[in-house]
This record gives structure tokens, sequence and C-alpha cells, in this order.
């Protein structure tokens, strides 16, 4: 890990290195998990995403339920069904399985989706704040801690409570 950030570090440096000098360097870190919960709006877009989830969950199971019962069904009367009627339920059953996979990975994706739909706007602001600061105080570059495995950082380096105020300063 420590070798990975080290690498990113040596990358930038030699493609900033030709522009900066090691005292025109800025760099600083946040940690944006931490900014975006402080986000107002972060618990209602849970939410949104708690509630449409628990529907499309309920859909899921539905179906699921079905699908259970006509193999119930199957099993229960598979000793007295002909061969050809065996296999027309046996058939039934997987085109079933295959309609509830389907709907499962359609659910999924569209959980997806919604979550992205509803936290783009709360990831621009965050990323709106840590731009702002990142110009007004001449940052070269700045690391998301929560994805960056910084193994160490002076405190000073960490920018995460100024972006928390620049977003309460802004009106979100």
């Amino acid at each position: 890990m420590a070798k990975r950030v080290v690498s990113i570090l040596m990358f930038f440096f030699l493609i900033l290195g030709g522009a900066l000098t090691a005292q025109d360097l800025k760099i600083g870190y946040v940690d944006v998990e931490r900014i975006i919960d402080s986000i107002p709006g972060k618990e209602e877009v849970r939410k949104i995403l708690e509630e449409e989830s628990n529907v499309w969950r309920a859909q899921a199971e539905e179906k699921m339920k079905e699908l259970q019962q006509q193999r119930e069904d199957y099993e229960s009367q598979k000793l007295i069904l002909s061969p050809e009627k065996k296999k027309s339920k046996e058939e039934e059953i997987l085109l079933k399985e295959q309609e509830f996979n389907q709907l499962w990975a359609d659910l999924q994706d569209k959980a997806q989706r919604r979550n992205a739909e509803l936290t783009q706007p709360i990831l621009e602001k965050a990323e709106k704040a840590i731009n702002a600061i990142a110009e007004r105080d001449n940052y070269s570059l700045i690391f998301d801690s929560s994805v960056a495995s910084i193994v160490f950082g002076v405190a000073e380096m960490d920018l995460t409570d100024q972006v928390i105020e620049e977003l309460s300063t802004v009106g979100n």
C-alpha cells in the first residue's frame, strides 16, 4: 500500500516537475466519506433509497415465493406425473427461475442507478467545495484518504474539516 502511494506521488512529481518546484508543490488530503456524511440531505437520500429498496425487495420476494410454491407443487406431484408432464413442469420451473434471476439483476441495476442519481448532487457539492479550497489555497494535489490508503499524513494536511466548513458557509 505504501509503495502505491509513493508511486503515485512520484508520478505526479515527475509530471509536475517541470512546472513546479518542490517548494511550490502543496499537497493535502480529505476524507470524502466523512465530507459526504456531513452534507445535509444525505440522510434524506438514504431514507428514499431504503424505502424504494424495500418496494423492490418485496417484488423479488413475491416472485421467489411463487417460484418456491411452484417447486413444492412439482415435488409433491412428480411421482404421479407422466414423463411428458414432468418435463413440462420442470421447464416451467426453469423458466420461472430465469425470470426471477432477470428480475433480481434488473432490480439491482435499478437500485445502483437510483443511488447514483440521488447521490450525484451530494458528490458535486463535495467536489465543488474541495475545488474551491484547492484553488483558493493553491493546492497542487488533494488525495481522498478514504480510498487512497494514506499511511501517514500530518494533521495540517488534512483538509476535511475545511471542506465541511466550506460546505456550510456556501449554503450547500
